[in-house]
């Protein structure tokens, strides 16, 4: 019977009260709609959605800071869809899980168990940040503590963090950003210790691209952050093939602040300020957005005089719009037509770039024409560019694509040139020009005959005006004399209507012979 009660109260979903408290025991769940906060009030803990998505994830973030700022995820990559089914809770084996209810769908564990671990275990939210579980409460000692989130850090590095590796707890602690501002799934970069055992870190580009170092530790400052002062890191001496290479730092300034891996690529080191209520920039690694390798993704260029770091050549598109609203570049551009090799042509871009990597040789191309072409027949060969001493190829997809300086930028830089489809070639710039100039002619000419013609009709119409002016007049040869007028009064001669006057007669051949009627 006692055996039965005990099972029976041993499977209950135990829930903390809605009082506020800092830790779980073991068997306790954290309800949907509430929060664990730290002894100080520095940290809270619960169920957070980022930006505007509708995905929610358990996290941990600033208590004291206005503006949320999530430093720690558990299921990064597994969010939840429905907050109200889901339960946080220190297992009886003294493990950490995330279920989905009712269907109890694992969604994220701390995988460190025990078949009976002490009664007195218990999962707590330390000021510092860290979610630890250790077999009892009122235990300092490392030795008691089974888990720790400071181990596994997503994006954020907070004081009194260890970064690296301790071989022998099987401790392998790094940085990885997010995908996006919006989602926490790991993303394109990551900052690790060097595996070597160097004192030093490397931020890495899908986990093997190295693209900036802090540079080797003197014992004071890394050689590659001249922000730095003395005493800010706290590291182990090198040594070749240690089980153990680490740093950790402590929070010099006064205030709340972190290390963060952004979405684009750089480390920064961040200070709140409460007076202006938002986070102070102290610096950023590396300097230049553009040497952060494929910050732009396959095809984009990385540029730091546009308004937007990254774009898309002409014929080129993102290849998701929205993750480039939210700050995630690193799928790059596509083009807006397929190709139809060999029925494809080439895109010059307009600006001067760093060449990037990857690229071959075509032996025999000795002419920009004769480079194109040996491109257009390979349908695998993506870009050229001849610099009037070889032609480089270059095979799949362009990454690492920078503009350069203005003073690097000029007239013979060498020009790089992308096969697009056919249909997204410009007309060539010679028969654009010949075009132009065809059309300013043809309306100079166009407004030089009308202008002449209006000047003939000016012309023209005052001729005749001036004649017609002058119709009443007859020539002296068209009068008839005294003696005929005065034998027409006696009756004696008919003299009939005298001619037409030779005015007249040559307004009606200018009239092309209209009839003119003259009454005498």
């Amino acid at each position: 019977m006692l055996i039965l009660v005990f099972l029976l109260f041993s499977s209950v979903d135990l829930q903390i009260s809605g009082a506020t408290t800092d830790t779980l025991t073991l068997g306790q769940s954290l309800p949907w709609n509430q929060t664990l906060v730290s002894k100080g009030g520095n940290f809270e803990l619960g169920l957070f959605s980022p930006g505007k998505s509708k995905k929610h994830y358990i996290g941990i973030w600033f208590k004291k800071v206005s503006k949320q700022t999530v430093v720690w995820v558990a299921n990064r990559d597994r969010p939840i869809l429905d907050p109200s089914a889901s339960r946080f809770t220190l297992s009886d084996r003294g493990e950490l899980l995330l279920r989905a209810t009712p269907s109890n769908t694992l969604l994220w564990s701390s995988n460190a168990s025990s078949p009976s671990p002490p009664r007195t275990t218990v999962a707590t939210l330390q000021d510092d940040g860290n979610l630890v579980v250790r077999s009892n409460a009122t235990a300092t000692a490392s030795a008691s503590v089974a888990w720790q989130s400071f181990d596994h850090p997503t994006d954020t590095w907070l004081p009194g963090a260890r970064l690296g590796y301790d071989r022998a707890r099987g401790v392998h602690s790094f940085l990885t950003s997010w995908t996006d501002s919006e989602n926490p799934a790991p993303g394109a970069f990551s900052m690790e210790i060097d595996p070597r055992g160097q004192a030093k870190f490397d931020l890495l580009a899908g986990s093997t691209h190295q693209y900036w170092t802090t540079g080797v530790w003197d014992g004071e400052v890394f050689e590659n952050v001249p922000e730095m002062r003395s005493g800010y890191f706290d590291g182990v001496p090198y040594a070749p093939n240690a089980s153990v290479n680490f740093f950790s730092y402590k929070n010099r300034v006064p205030g709340i602040g972190n290390f963060v891996l952004e979405v684009n690529g750089q480390m920064q080191r961040r200070q709140w300020s409460p007076e202006a209520g938002k986070w102070i920039l102290f610096c950023s690694e590396p300097h230049d957005g553009c040497d952060v390798y494929g910050s732009c993704g396959p095809f984009g260029v990385c540029s730091n005089t546009s308004s937007a770091m990254c774009e898309c050549p002409a014929a080129f598109a993102p290849r998701s719009r929205g993750d480039w609203k939210l700050g995630n570049t690193a799928a790059g551009c596509v083009r807006r037509t397929k190709l139809d090799c060999p029925n494809d042509g080439f895109l010059k871009l307009p600006y001067a770039v760093e060449l990037p990597g990857g690229s071959a040789e075509a032996a025999g191309a000795r002419s920009d024409k004769t480079c194109a072409l040996s491109c257009l027949r390979d349908c695998s060969c993506t870009a050229y560019a001849y610099d009037a001493a070889k032609c480089l190829v270059w095979n799949g997809e362009l990454v690492n694509l920078k503009t350069l300086p203005g003073d690097q930028g000029i007239a013979g830089a060498v020009v790089l040139h992308v096969r697009v489809a056919a249909s997204e070639v410009p007309p060539p710039a010679a028969h654009h020009s010949w075009r132009k100039s065809m059309v300013i002619l043809c309306s100079s000419v166009s407004g030089v005959v009308l202008l002449m013609a209006g000047l003939i009709i000016v012309v023209a119409v005052a001729v005749v005006l001036r004649k017609r002016r002058g119709k009443g007049k007859d020539e002296e040869g068209d009068r008839p004399t005294m003696g005929l007028v005065v034998q027409q009064l006696e009756g004696v001669a008919d003299v009939g209507l005298p001619p037409i006057p030779s005015r007249l007669h040559m307004l009606a051949m200018m009239n092309n012979g209209s009839k003119l009627d003259t009454e005498v």
